[in-house]
């Protein structure tokens, strides 16, 4: 039978008495009246959750949101706290915006669930835009994660796939926020209890999060969107062959393709995946799974991913070794392009990906342009010479 509960502001709504869905703390509802809180949802905390420590907790986050929850569409990208729950004027839970999808541990499969219906089938890994759209899909939980960031209080501590949820227009909703640390004034007010071994970073303290846990969760996650496994996932040699769980393997620092990569005896197919992904792409990973393994300052921050994920080409230089000649004499053209699907130079050159220099005699003051094309845009660069004439003599006196 539905329930009555009331609102910090006084207001009273009707919540349906079976569950949408339950997690570790408590259990989420629909809302079933005053209609203008339809777009909300009730969660109701377990009893020996219903502390007052998480009731000012959930205070202080219905006071401090960020800045940004929401996207330019008013879609919810962060699901956070609106109102402290209250039932018979005990605190009990909060309401917070309903978030609609499907989990992202679905897509974070190998192979899809053909159950998932059509419209997920372009993000099956066998159709040529998958890798696109997973792209875009890790730089929009970038975002979301960069928001709470970006207030300088929030450290998420507990984020996994079971706590995305995903539109198929790639849209994201991060779940379970109120499980986060939270810092004031330099000092932790409220701490990150939640954790799941598997996303931990090595860092054995986990009483104080810093910034840099959820960069190495993020990372995993991504890994998983794009690659299909876990990146700590393999059969390793001595003196690691007892190393059988993610977590053991990320005490260690077993990435497959890092500096450990020779202590690995089998590494299951769909890590190959990786050597698919952009250079700048791969870059990324290895600082976090590899460098920043130890240096946890190293990982990439959301900025990073999010520059990176959905980047055009980077023409890092376009140079010749002359920039004035004299007409017939030979020039060495050279370059580095990162992400590119397409490398071209004009003056007849044509596509030159599978290069990083060539020689060129040009006869005239050319303009040479190299172009770089992925699917997120193109780049282009300029060199332009001065050519002069060959010297010819014309007349020759000797007295």
């Amino acid at each position: 039978m539905p329930k009555n509960f009331t609102l910090q502001n006084g207001a009273t709504l009707l919540v349906a008495d079976s569950p949408l869905g339950e997690g570790g703390e408590g259990a989420v509802y629909e809302i079933l009246s005053p209609a203008n809180y339809r777009n909300s949802v009730a969660k109701v905390l377990y009893l020996d959750k219903r502390t007052n420590e998480r009731r000012y907790k959930v205070r202080y986050m219905v006071d401090n949101p960020p800045a940004n929850i929401q996207d330019g569409n008013a879609h919810n990208f962060l699901i956070w706290p609106q109102q402290i729950l209250l039932d018979n004027n005990d605190f009990v839970g909060f309401i917070m915006p309903k978030a609609e999808g499907i989990d992202l541990e679905e897509l974070c499969r190998v192979k899809l669930k053909p159950e998932l219906g059509s419209e997920w089938q372009k993000f099956y890994r066998d159709n040529s835009d998958s890798i696109i759209l997973r792209l875009i899909l890790c730089s929009n939980i970038a975002k979301a994660v960069n928001a709470l960031h970006a207030t300088g209080h929030y450290v998420i501590g507990d984020l996994k796939p079971e706590n995305i949820r995903v539109k198929s227009n790639g849209l994201v909703s991060i779940l379970d926020l109120d499980s986060c640390q939270i810092s004031d004034g330099g000092q932790i007010r409220f701490q990150s209890k939640m954790n799941t071994p598997k996303y931990n970073p090595p860092e054995t303290i986990i009483e104080h999060k810093e910034l840099s846990w959820d960069l190495f969760i993020i990372g995993v996650i991504f890994y998983e969107i794009l690659c299909g496994i876990h990146p700590f996932i393999g059969t390793t040699k001595a003196p690691y062959e007892n190393l059988n769980t993610p977590e053991q393997k990320i005490q260690a620092g077993l990435f497959p393709f890092g500096s450990k990569s020779n202590y690995f005896e089998v590494i299951a197919i769909p890590h190959y995946n990786f050597k698919n992904l952009p250079d700048f792409i791969q870059k990324l990973f290895l600082r976090c799974f590899d460098e920043g393994i130890t240096n946890p300052v190293v990982r990439p921050n959301t900025t990073d991913w999010i520059n990176k994920l959905t980047a055009k080409p980077n023409i890092i230089f376009f140079k010749s070794d002359k920039e004035t000649i004299i007409s017939g004499i030979e020039i060495n053209l050279s370059w580095e392009v990162e992400g590119a699907e397409k490398i071209e130079i004009n003056q007849e050159i044509g596509i030159v990906q599978e290069k990083s220099e060539i020689v060129v005699k040009p006869n005239e003051n050319p303009i040479f342009k190299i172009t770089a094309t992925n699917v997120f845009g193109i780049v282009e660069s300029e060199i332009k010479l001065n050519i002069f004439p060959t010297p010819i003599i014309k007349t020759l006196q000797i007295p």
